[in-house]
């Protein structure tokens, strides 16, 4: 198998750690407070690498500022979902997301799917309208649901980021997406608890699970970030691929938080993995 496919489904199981972490850390805390000291500690992990991230051209400069922007949304959007949601139910929902994903990069960028990628992908799609069916029994009309509304742009805003990395990592290295992706995101975050939450004191928001959120996603980020600049590795498979994360917040998440249907749930998470292992003998 590809090494872009075990480098993908290891940033997905960090993800999955990531979100479980994430529900942790905003539980009777201030949003804005919590992200804020997220994306700070984040940009601590990866600034002694700023020797190799600061010769970077102004355009792709640019473009990262962009990115930013679109996941500082995505980011806000989805925080506030997981916030108010079950994981078991919004993560899964979540994990819709490569549905943008495989539009953009079959329309956008090209990428070409055989007749074995199509059935994992179907199949990987399938499992998420499962789960999202469940859904209904625990929060009622899903359609009616803001904080579900929430997650599908934060899904869409998620898409068109995938986008710009795989784009963007022809032209910059890892360390240099990597290192200006978190000063930016440190320095919207921190403008944004500024200007609208600075009552809400740091101190009475922290807890240990902020660090271990951002250890868990610049981890990811970096093994992720080095499976889309290998040359054969496409966004329509590697979107989907890392939403392996769903596997770990649905069941180890439902039962750290105590949440219903955990079995139906891992039903549709049973209809996904048949779908990756189609899916990988498709990318053989």
């Amino acid at each position: 198998m590809n090494l872009y496919l075990w480098l993908t489904i290891l940033s997905g199981i960090l993800i999955g750690l990531y979100d479980i972490a994430r529900k942790k850390s905003l539980e009777n805390k201030s949003l804005l407070a919590v992200m804020m000291m997220f994306t700070i500690f984040n940009f601590l992990l990866v600034v002694f690498e700023y020797k190799n991230a600061i010769n970077i051209q102004i355009i792709y400069l640019m473009i990262l500022l962009i990115k930013s922007l679109v996941v500082f949304g995505s980011w806000i959007l989805s925080f506030i979902a997981i916030k108010n949601l079950p994981i078991s139910i919004v993560t899964p929902f979540r994990a819709m997301g490569p549905i943008f994903s495989i539009v953009l990069g079959v329309f956008i960028l090209n990428e070409k799917l055989g007749f074995f990628q199509i059935t994992g992908l179907i199949l990987i799609l399938l499992s998420y309208i499962l789960a999202s069916n469940i859904a209904k029994y625990e929060i009622g009309n899903i359609f009616k649901n803001k904080y579900l509304h929430f997650m599908v742009s934060a899904m869409f805003l998620g898409a068109i980021s995938g986008m710009i990395d795989k784009i963007l990592l022809k032209e910059i290295n890892v360390v240099q997406a990597q290192f200006w992706f978190n000063a930016f995101s440190a320095i919207f975050f921190t403008l944004a608890y500024l200007l609208f939450d600075n009552k809400s004191k740091l101190i009475n928001n922290f807890s240990f699970y902020i660090p271990i959120l951002s250890i868990l996603l610049v981890c990811s980020d970096r093994i992720y970030f080095t499976a889309m600049k290998i040359p054969e590795s496409q966004l329509s498979i590697v979107s989907p691929l890392r939403k392996i994360s769903i596997i770990v917040s649905v069941i180890l998440g439902g039962m750290i938080f105590k949440e219903k249907n955990i079995l139906q749930k891992t039903f549709a998470v049973v209809v996904l993995i048949v779908g990756m292992v189609i899916l990988f003998i498709g990318t053989k």
